[in-house]
């Protein structure tokens, strides 16, 4: 959005006095400056923009200001009347100390239409100034990475110093984009912390693999999770989330080769890791660290774990066996706000908020992965990513697209949303082609964050 005009518009005018304006438009100047409010404060209401609004004024009868502050930084939009039903938008930095450009124009002023509908002024004036919010975030990423960065090092750092063996236990890896790029980024922040991570292969039971120990005689360390060729996603996850064990089933087995992997701690999460629904029978047993005895001396931690919903599903005598677990763990931390309430409710035990895994990594970290992508969509388009596809969202998408200009697509490469009679057998559905679309995209909306 950086940039913005109306195309095909005349060169600028010198700005007339706002009476002279008046008497060219036939309109007295408090109804000019009324016509403007009347169509910027419901928009801005509407889309939750009002709260960031400082004050809306009106400067020496020549235009219509709102000034904006978010997350320290100061900023203006102005709206200046021209003749013919016509407006002037510009952008003007305020003064702040936070270090974010605003604009790159020597004098912190730029013009973004110079001559557009109040309509049209409006919706671009909407549209930039939430990009700002969003590249205020991004500026502001620093500082929220060094504080996660400090919040995992104090949950994580709870193994000691040194070296360590750690443990990492997540739901059982399956095609899901989110669960499998988790468990990679959490790895790598152990790694990070120069600790050894090991992901345990956990597996649902089935009924040709029930729950019993049943691995004697295979080797602990695998070279394949085992999900077939069939699971797009299996080359990822046996490149990239090794070392890993095999698959464990059972809380009767692998309580008999925690020694034997010689862990130093476990860690459970990130992802749905306490959701009865996905976790199923290894919800307290592996994810709550039950296969561990009271006195064991592996340190028990979880990382953005998270119970999925902002209501509790556990029941009874789940709720009261993961209350006795969690008062073993050394570290506890969770992805959600809502989830510290659930725990300390439900588990009585507060445990720390923190950042999803994947939220920690730098794009250096994502790179190796995105060499080897393949490219279903072209560069620059606009980025759909959405797991709930309502009719509102397929409304937003194809106004967003007509206003910026960019083809919709989703992250398989298809136009969004899908024909009905659309050929969706070459989609690419690994995790490194559905990173490759949200790199190259130019625009993204989604409704999830992995």
């Amino acid at each position: 959005l950086t940039g913005w005009a109306i195309q095909g518009c005349p060169l600028p005018q010198t700005p007339v006095s706002g009476m002279a304006l008046a008497d060219q438009i036939g309109k007295s100047i408090p109804y000019m400056f009324q016509d403007i409010s009347e169509k910027i404060t419901p928009l801005l209401k509407k889309n939750g923009l009002d709260k960031h609004v400082a004050r809306a004024w009106t400067y020496r009868d020549l235009c219509q200001v709102y000034d904006f502050v978010y997350q320290d930084v100061r900023f203006a939009f102005e709206i200046m009347p021209l003749a013919d039903d016509l407006f002037r938008l510009t952008i003007v930095e305020r003064n702040h100390t936070t270090g974010f450009v605003v604009t790159q124009a020597a004098n912190k002023k730029a013009v973004l239409a110079e001559r557009t509908s109040l309509k049209d002024a409006a919706e671009l004036l909407r549209l930039r100034a939430e990009h700002l919010f969003s590249e205020i975030d991004a500026h502001t990423d620093h500082s929220v990475a060094d504080i996660a960065a400090d919040t995992t090092s104090a949950v994580l750092a709870r193994v000691t110093t040194g070296k360590k063996t750690v443990g990492v236990m997540t739901l059982p890896l399956n095609a899901n984009y989110g669960g499998n790029l988790q468990a990679f980024a959490l790895m790598q922040a152990l790694r990070k912390l120069g600790h050894a991570p090991i992901l345990i292969n956990s597996r649902h039971p089935t009924r040709t693999a029930p729950a019993i120990a049943s691995g004697e005689g295979q080797p602990l360390m695998a070279k394949t999770a085992g999900l077939g060729d069939e699971v797009a996603n299996n080359s990822f996850i046996d490149t990239y989330l090794q070392p890993i064990t095999r698959p464990f089933n059972s809380a009767a087995d692998l309580a008999k080769h925690v020694a034997p992997l010689g862990l130093d701690a476990v860690v459970a999460g990130s992802d749905q890791v306490w959701r009865p629904k996905f976790a199923r029978s290894l919800l307290t047993n592996f994810y709550f660290f039950g296969f561990l005895p009271e006195d064991s001396k592996v340190r028990r931690i979880s990382y953005a774990a998270s119970f999925g919903v902002p209501n509790w599903e556990f029941s009874e005598e789940q709720s009261a066996r993961a209350a006795q677990l969690i008062r073993r763990f050394d570290g506890a931390s969770v992805r959600e706000d809502e989830a510290v309430n659930l725990c300390r409710e439900h588990l009585g035990v507060v445990p720390k908020h923190v950042l999803d895994p994947t939220l920690l990594m730098t794009p250096d970290d994502y790179r190796p992965v995105l060499a080897e992508a393949p490219r279903q969509s072209k560069p620059g388009q606009l980025l759909t990513y959405l797991l709930d596809v309502t009719v509102d969202k397929v409304s937003a998408v194809d106004r967003l697209s007509k206003a910026l200009s960019l083809q919709a697509h989703s992250t398989n490469g298809l136009a969004f949303p899908p024909a009905e009679d659309a050929d969706a057998s070459g989609e690419d559905k690994t995790v490194q082609g559905w990173l490759a679309a949200f790199h190259d995209a130019a625009f993204i909306v989604t409704d999830s964050f992995h």
